[in-house]
């Protein structure tokens, strides 16, 4: 068993997947942008998420009430006719101020059906703070920028329990508010955008409590939802066009060679030769024979007369030329020897080569590529979107970014009802498509935590969930997109206060 583990987990990789196709690799890319837009645009706070689960209390300890400071704002300058935008950027910049980690801001529209009251304070985040202090100097800072504004401090906290904290111990119909705020595109340069006035009317005669609490967001980690945003986009623009091809091709060669060689070689030769010799071999007995006439005059001359006789006698000639033919051997001799030789050749060659070669060659071929492009509108979106998202927090982080959590609050179920449309169709507009604003009833989860965290100006500790497992979910951007609370730049957040 061992081995065979080791030896799937030594294979090529290449070996172990399986081939990817083009339309796998279409498929992925629209899987994974319509999941980034899902998130982006938060679609899972579409359905009841307290219903579903989708969104669920964590455990946390009871939200003990931080120190608070109040300012009721009491009166606000009347802009001057064509100076509308001056209010605006007023109030911009008085926000801008307010940033800072150890305060969130808080700001609280109280009616009870007869008068409105309007609050603006910071409460601490942190131990060792001055709200008070804080406040004080928030309120001369809104004066001197916005001017004709008067404030008051709250400093009875008898006044701030009957006026904030009564409604929100006894009023149960709730909502809470997430998306984007914008102006809408009707509103003009210099315009200023729709006000809370209009709410005001709306709800005129009807009591309840209109709250945004603002807790301000690090610039690091603004910084990290930025970078999220440059990475996903990166990711995601590789499957915004893909390009498919098809080809066919089909070729035919045919070749035909032709050789021939032709040689001829011709060759004589002549030879001519002659030799002559003769020799003579006599020794003194041959001489002397030679020059007498005949064998007995030869012997005679010799001194062998007298054996002339007897050796024809007995043996006759015969033996005669065999006595010569001995001492012939035995006395000395003398030799005479001449040659003459002569050679002629003659030789004469001729070759001839003669070659012809011819070759023919045809080639012919055929291609048909095909090429088709596949665009991915989910993934434009969703680069679209990022760049938006990157534009916002940019903002966010030269001006101030927050975590705003915006709630209402009634006796009446149908004053929330209205509140929740009213406030829905004021603060929506042109850019709001990106994260629409949505409202959530907060009675499933009212009595016990929701109702003490808002008393203590903190937002509910929720978390997200998988609706069907219950496991928990993280979000691509961060923490401040988990729950029932919006990201905002400093911009955004006074459409909401204005």
């Amino acid at each position: 068993m061992k081995a065979e583990a080791g030896d799937a987990l030594g294979s090529p990789l290449a070996e172990r997947l399986p081939a990817l196709t083009p339309e796998m690799l279409s498929a992925a890319g629209e899987v994974l942008s319509k999941s980034t837009l899902f998130a982006l645009r938060r679609e899972y706070l579409d359905a009841p998420v307290f219903e579903r689960q989708t969104l669920r209390l964590k455990k946390t300890k009871t939200a003990i009430p931080s120190d608070v400071a109040l300012l009721e704002v009491e009166q606000v300058g009347q802009p001057v006719r064509g100076a509308e935008a001056d209010v605006l950027s007023a109030i911009r910049t008085t926000l801008a101020a307010c940033h800072d980690p150890r305060y969130a801001l808080v700001f609280v529209l109280s009616s009870d059906g007869e008068r409105n009251r309007i609050y603006l304070g910071v409460t601490s985040m942190q131990d060792a703070t001055q709200p008070r202090l804080f406040a004080d100097q928030l309120g001369e800072f809104l004066c001197s920028n916005w001017p004709g504004t008067r404030v008051r401090p709250l400093k009875d906290a008898k006044e701030v329990a009957a006026k904030v904290h009564a409604p929100l111990s006894s009023y149960r119909y709730a909502r809470a508010f997430t998306g984007i705020p914008s102006a809408k595109a009707e509103t003009g340069p210099g315009e200023a955008p729709q006000t809370l006035d209009r709410l005001m009317r709306g709800l005129r005669g009807k009591p309840y409590l209109y709250l945004v609490i603002a807790e301000p967001i690090a610039e690091r980690e603004v910084g990290q939802i930025i970078s999220s945003c440059h990475s996903l986009s990166g990711q995601i623009h590789a499957f915004t066009r893909s390009t498919v091809q098809m080809g066919r091709s089909t070729g035919r060669t045919e070749t035909e060679a032709t050789n021939e060689s032709e040689s001829t070689s011709t060759s004589r030769s002549s030879s001519t030769s002659t030799s002559e010799s003769a020799s003579k071999s006599k020794g003194v007995l041959g001489s002397a024979l030679e020059k007498a006439t005949g064998v007995e005059k030869g012997l005679k001359a010799i001194g062998l007369a007298g054996l002339s006789g007897l050796l024809v006698a007995a043996g006759g000639p015969f033996l005669l030329s065999g006595m010569l033919g001995m001492f012939g051997q035995l006395l000395p001799s003398t030799s005479d020897s001449g040659s003459t030789s002569q050679s002629t050749t003659e030789g004469e060659t001729l070759g001839r080569t003669f070659g012809t070669s011819t070759s023919l060659a045809a080639t012919s071929g055929e291609s048909l590529t095909f090429s088709r492009e596949i665009l991915n509108r989910h993934a434009e979106a969703c680069t679209q979107l990022l760049d938006e998202t990157v534009e916002r927090f940019e903002i966010a982080r030269a001006q101030g970014c927050w975590n705003v959590g915006v709630y209402m609050i009634s006796d009446q179920a149908e004053a929330a009802a209205q509140g929740q449309a009213q406030l829905k169709a004021l603060i929506s507009g042109e850019r709001s498509a990106f994260e629409p604003v949505r409202a959530h009833d907060l009675g499933p989860l009212w009595d016990g935590q929701v109702q003490t965290a808002l008393d203590a100006f903190r937002h509910p500790s929720l978390a997200l969930h998988a609706p069907d497992s219950g496991s928990p979910l993280l979000h691509p951007l961060g923490r401040p997109f988990e729950g029932l609370t919006t990201p905002m730049n400093t911009d955004e957040l006074a459409l909401l206060v204005n």
